[in-house]
């Protein structure tokens, strides 16, 4: 269990989080919500996970 605590996130799990959120929720700060990110994720999922992986892993 302390191995699968201190593991790194992976890109595959920023996918599936992304996926699983709520489409027609609120937007963020950005002004947009989770329906843009999901149907333009082809685009822009590289750009996204890398800088999410980024933060969630380095601080």
């Amino acid at each position: 269990m302390y191995d699968y605590l201190n593991s790194e996130f992976t890109a595959a799990e920023v996918s599936l989080a992304t996926h699983q959120l709520k489409g027609n929720a609120a937007p963020g700060p950005d002004g947009l919500n989770a329906s843009f990110y999901q149907a333009y994720w082809d685009t822009i999922g590289g750009d996204i996970t890398q800088t999410v992986l980024e933060i969630l892993n380095n601080g």
